[in-house]
């Protein structure tokens, strides 16, 4: 089974690697604390602990880089490395004051391994998330093949593809795809998304839900909830609508920081019955619109007015309909295919 090695100082168990742990699936994280054997020998623990790891996450920071038992961790997973018993050594520096060519830092590490700076642990999580996704998709090819099943949609694809790659005007900050619920929404986007190679196929979008009587607050929240800005939320409730708005700005704008993109069901809160962008959400696009990063992919309810795709090059806004015929045809036999499933032309009709 795949297994994920936490490497860190003990100085920063309690203010980042526990919060990066409790975001990884317990059968895959290794951590000293939850997986070593009460009463044994640490060195002999830790030994048997990188002997099962898939992938060896090393959290940088002045403490760790100080640590003999860091150092030593790293050291015997590079061996391990060079005899291909671990897949990958992934590092990442969560100390403000750490550059990424530290002199304490190995040199082959500093040469040969992009280094950078997550400050904020659930971001770290989902990065962790997706290198164990990557070597469980090399590992098991079929695994990918079934997360990349896509059939259809080919106009709506080129349709986006073709919006993204226009650089005649301004890049959107908003991607919306409406329709009836469980039609595909979300899968178009994250396909179009990806097929533009604007995220990696392994990326994972960050994904709220707004209920039809969220407001500006909930939007807020649940943002906040994910994890992906450091700073705490003040209270919202004596704020104006001007203020609330300002927290939200500030939010996103860490969001942009870090390239992330978040996936939003959205029931009429974003965008109106009447295919408006309700006016707090214009305002924030309006904020962004200037750092040209698609920051909110939105699966919505409404369809949006299709004038607002001339008048309003912030954001994007395709229909989807139902799978044509042939499409879901097509579709089915894909996955019958998958699936070793012999379907002739009589029962695929009847089907």
């Amino acid at each position: 089974m795949i297994k994920c090695f936490l490497s860190h100082s003990s100085k920063d168990k309690d203010s980042y690697v526990r919060v990066v742990s409790k975001l990884l699936r317990k059968e895959v994280r290794i951590i000293d604390e939850e997986t070593f054997e009460k009463g044994m020998k640490t060195a002999d623990e830790i030994s048997l602990a990188l002997d099962d790891s898939t992938l060896f996450v090393i959290f940088l920071s002045d403490s760790a880089l100080q640590s003999s038992w860091v150092r030593d961790e790293l050291q015997d997973a590079k061996i391990r490395l060079d005899q291909k018993k671990i897949e990958r050594i992934y590092p990442i520096i969560i100390d403000e004051n750490i550059r990424f060519d530290d002199f304490r830092i190995p040199l082959w590490m500093r040469e040969s391994l992009n280094i950078q700076q997550i400050l904020r642990p659930a971001i770290a999580a989902r990065k962790i998330n997706a290198r164990l996704l990557e070597i469980s998709w090399t590992s098991h090819p079929r695994l990918k093949e079934r997360k990349e099943l896509f059939v259809g949609r080919n106009q709506v694809i080129s349709t986006i593809e073709e919006r993204l790659d226009n650089f005649d005007i301004q890049s959107p900050v908003a991607l919306i795809a409406s329709g009836l619920q469980s039609i595909g929404r979300k899968s178009v986007i994250s396909h179009a998304v990806k097929k533009s190679n604007l995220v990696r196929d392994s990326y994972e979008f960050p994904f709220i839900t707004l209920d039809s009587f969220d407001s500006i607050e909930d939007f807020i929240v649940k943002l906040d909830d994910l994890g992906l800005v450091a700073e705490k939320i003040p209270s919202l409730q004596k704020m104006s609508i001007n203020e609330k708005v300002g927290i939200a700005k500030k939010i996103v704008d860490k969001i942009v920081e870090d390239r992330e993109r978040i996936l939003i069901e959205d029931h009429g809160v974003l965008v109106q019955r009447s295919g408006d962008i309700v006016d707090w959400f214009d305002e924030l696009l309006e904020h962004l619109s200037p750092a040209g990063h698609l920051t909110f992919c939105i699966a919505s309810q409404f369809k949006v007015k299709s004038i607002l795709n001339r008048i309003s090059p912030k954001l994007f806004s395709i229909h989807i309909s139902e799978l044509d015929i042939p499409e879901r045809k097509g579709l089915l036999q894909r996955y019958a295919r998958f699936q070793d499933i012999n379907i002739d032309r009589s029962d695929l009709g009847f089907f």
